[in-house]
């Protein structure tokens, strides 16, 4: 039940969440690179 009503509100924001998903992933990737620099200095 719980799935239908998440399926159901995917479907109708689709577009929110997978903003909302490459947000993060940019976000991700931003912080793994920071990472990487402290420790490079």
């Amino acid at each position: 039940m719980l799935y239908k009503n998440i399926e159901d509100l995917v479907g109708k924001n689709s577009t929110f969440y997978s903003y909302l998903f490459i947000s993060f992933l940019e976000v991700f990737d931003f912080y793994n690179s920071y990472k990487r620099y402290k420790i490079l200095l």
